[in-house]
């Protein structure tokens, strides 16, 4: 990230499926990322990001947001990033399908998602294989992958309480 450390805030957002690092600057979403291990970081108390959040892990997946994201990225980078961004809420894209449209090769666009700084906003996890479920966080098993698709499910309208993670 580019720019003065001091404007930077982090914060930790408890979802029902893990930790969220926030990075903001100024009120802007910088990253937004997974976090599994201890932190001294502050709990994010409130604010438009949190509201948001809150509304998303409790199901409420549809609600745009009134906040700027500014996520950091190659120039490729950003173009999936932009076509995830037009990925409706219960709806999915293969890798494929996202390579088509830039003229590029799937695999890319894999490498792309994997670098996703901004999760959950920027929905990486709308993204599959053409063959299964794919990746998520450049992981295809685990708690990343458990987290992707409890977020799928979310998203098609399972209640959020039926939703485990196992995050051992």
């Amino acid at each position: 990230m580019k720019g003065n450390l001091d404007d930077f805030q982090q914060s930790i957002y408890r979802s029902p499926i893990g930790q969220l690092i926030i990075t903001q600057s100024n009120g802007v979403v910088q990253e937004m990322r997974w976090i599994d291990t201890p932190h001294q970081l502050q709990l994010i108390e409130h604010g438009d990001v949190k509201q948001w959040l809150d509304g998303y892990f409790s199901g409420q997946c549809g609600t745009e947001f009134s906040f700027t994201l500014k996520p950091q990225g190659t120039l490729f980078q950003q173009r999936v990033w932009h076509v995830m961004s037009q990925i409706a809420v219960g709806q999915t894209l293969t890798y494929g399908d996202i390579a088509k449209l830039l003229k590029s090769s799937a695999q890319a666009v894999g490498n792309a998602c994997r670098c996703n700084p901004i999760v959950v906003m920027i929905p990486c996890h709308r993204v599959l294989s053409a063959s299964g479920n794919g990746g998520y966080a450049g992981q295809t098993q685990g708690v990343m992958m458990q987290r992707k698709l409890g977020m799928l499910a979310l998203e098609l309208g399972v209640d959020p309480k039926e939703i485990v993670i196992d995050e051992q």
